[in-house]
C-alpha cells in the first residue's frame, strides 16, 4: 500500500521542511473558490495538501524555481496558455489548448515545466508533466502523494547539502 497524505505531512514536520511554524494552509472558502473558478472537484489528497500548507509550504519548493502555492495555482491554469502564446507568437498565434479535461496545473518551474492533475473528486490523481516547448504529456507520478514525496526528498537533500545555509 502506498503512503498517505497524512504520512507526508508528518514527515514534513519531522524533518522541519514544513513544520507548524513554516506552513500555512488554505481556508475551505479559498479551496472552494479554486474549484469554482475551474469547475473542478479536487482530489482529496491535493485538497488536504492545500488545507495544511497550500499558502505557505515551508521549504518544500524553496530549493527550486517552482510556483506551487495556492496563489500560484489559482492563476497558472488560465495564465499558462497566454504565456506560451506570448513567448512563442510565431508558433502559437492563439493560446494553445493543452490541458487534460478537468485538468489543473498544480506547479510550474520557470513557466516551462508544468505538473497537472485531473480533478474528478477522486481520492488521488496521477500527476502528468508537460513541457511548454513540445506539449507532450508524460506521467510524472502515479499519485499526488508520490509527487509531493519527490519534492520532499529534494528539499531534504537541499537541507543536508547546506543549500539553505548558503542561500
Amino acid at each position: 500500500m502506498g503512503r498517505s497524505i497524512e504520512q507526508f505531512i508528518d514527515r514534513c514536520e519531522m524533518t522541519a521542511i514544513a513544520g507548524p511554524f513554516l506552513r500555512q494552509g488554505c481556508s475551505e472558502g479559498e479551496i472552494r473558490a479554486l474549484e469554482t473558478k475551474y469547475d473542478v472537484r479536487l482530489p482529496r489528497t491535493y485538497r488536504v495538501f492545500l488545507e495544511v500548507m497550500g499558502k505557505l509550504p515551508g521549504r518544500l519548493f524553496q530549493h527550486d524555481h517552482t510556483l506551487a502555492t495556492y496563489r500560484d495555482v489559482l492563476t497558472l491554469t488560465e495564465m499558462m496558455p497566454r504565456e506560451v502564446a506570448l513567448e512563442q507568437p510565431e508558433k502559437y498565434p492563439e493560446p494553445p489548448q493543452f490541458l487534460l479535461p478537468g485538468g489543473l496545473i498544480i506547479a510550474s518551474r520557470l513557466l516551462e515545466a508544468n505538473w497537472i492533475i485531473r480533478c474528478d473528486d477522486s481520492e488521488d490523481s496521477p500527476v502528468w508533466y508537460v513541457d511548454t516547448n513540445d506539449f507532450e504529456f508524460h506521467t510524472s507520478h502515479d499519485s499526488v502523494v508520490e509527487w509531493l514525496y519527490g519534492w520532499l526528498w529534494e528539499a531534504e537533500e537541499a537541507v543536508k547539502s547546506g543549500w539553505y545555509d548558503r542561500y
